[in-house]
């Protein structure tokens, strides 16, 4: 939060750890979060009364439990701001001015709006605060005008404060999402309104912005431009697990391991001795990685890297570009330089054409 003294609040707020664990917050929700992303919670969130980020950025393998994470940091950004006695007068924003979180998502549904509602909707201290029987997320859904809100249009920003966002980058389950292009503009509206009304010192601004993706998605969306620069700003927190990271605690792995080398994103990620490493380090990243992975590793380095690994790094020999699979067509690309692909319709009339010819050439020589 931004510059929030004691005095500026109803009551003391409690620290994420125990926002987490107790059951008159989330403890009945997301008590069982992964350890990792308590670690980082604790690191976002040393002092809750003043975060010295802006973003934070959950991105790494599959299946590392990021949007939970983000929903827990977002929904003890509300706590926080709810124990503001009087935000609209420290903020210097007209009375009745709705002041908003928001969701900014790829489809027209996501899971992590039902998470947040669910979670709203079973923790004792929000539903103490609820005003009304709240169904939906909305404007004024708590005191002081404070509500969530639904990122609906490029323009959704317009005439709004918003003090933070969760941002959802990646979809995996099929449905139909706003280009890479309507994301960065959501993105880029909403960090401007935020600094432009709330930047304190430092470059502080009330609550965090918070992007959710992974390797995966970094590879193909417009955050792939930006991470580098992120990961080097002091303002910017970015956590990039693997999934050996994330499951630790588990007590899964033997304890031996592996090393690979990640040759600077050119070179093919490869098993190296002990004895390579430090002239390994001249040219990438070194990985040590449990042996339970080394199959894994064998059978697509590569995908091992985005996926479990969660390092966005490119195959230098994807699928043969310019061409578009159809179940209905056939590929000829085998045949022919170039890509190329032919319709069972036009094959069938070509093989109607050779018959024919076939049928002329045996009837006049009967061969």
């Amino acid at each position: 939060m931004i510059n929030l003294e004691p005095q500026d609040l109803k009551e003391t707020p409690v620290d994420i750890a125990t926002f987490i664990t107790d059951p008159n917050y989330l403890g009945s929700v997301f008590s069982d979060i992964y350890p990792y992303w308590k670690d980082v919670l604790q690191d976002v969130y040393a002092n809750p009364l003043r975060s010295k980020y802006t973003d934070v950025v959950l991105a790494g393998c599959l299946g590392a439990g990021r949007t939970t994470a983000a929903v827990v940091g977002f929904l003890y950004d509300l706590y926080i701001l709810t124990l503001v006695k009087d935000p609209h007068s420290k903020w210097c924003l007209f009375p009745k001015t709705p002041l908003n979180l928001a969701l900014v998502i790829k489809g027209d549904y996501s899971p992590l709006i039902d998470m947040v509602f669910d979670a709203l909707s079973v923790s004792p201290y929000f539903k103490s605060i609820l005003l009304g029987d709240v169904a939906t997320l909305q404007e004024n859904m708590f005191p002081n005008h404070i509500g969530i809100v639904l990122a609906t249009t490029k323009h959704f920003y317009l005439g709004r404060a918003i003090l933070g966002a969760i941002f959802e980058l990646d979809t995996d389950d099929g449905r139909e999402v706003k280009s890479d292009t309507d994301m960065e503009s959501y993105y880029d509206s909403c960090h401007r309104r935020m600094v432009t009304r709330f930047m304190g010192d430092e470059g502080i601004v009330p609550c965090h912005m918070w992007v959710v993706t992974s390797a995966q998605g970094l590879l193909t969306n417009f955050f792939k431009d930006r991470i580098d620069y992120y990961r080097d700003d002091d303002r910017k927190f970015v956590a990039e697990p693997s999934i050996w990271d994330v499951q630790a605690f588990k007590g899964i792995y033997c304890g031996d391991t592996f090393v690979v080398c990640v040759d600077g994103g050119t070179g093919k990620p490869r098993i190296i001795h002990e004895k390579e490493i430090g002239e390994a380090l001249l040219h990438g990243r070194i990985l040590r990685v449990p042996v339970e992975y080394r199959a894994d590793f064998n059978q697509d380095a590569y995908g091992f890297l985005v996926d479990l690994a969660g390092i966005p790094v490119e195959n230098p020999k994807p699928k043969r570009p310019g061409l578009v699979y159809r179940e209905e067509n056939f590929d000829l690309s085998v045949f022919f330089n170039n890509p190329v692909e032919i319709s069972r319709a036009t094959l069938y009339g070509i093989g109607l054409i050779f018959a024919f010819i076939l049928g002329v050439i045996y009837g006049m020589y009967g061969v």
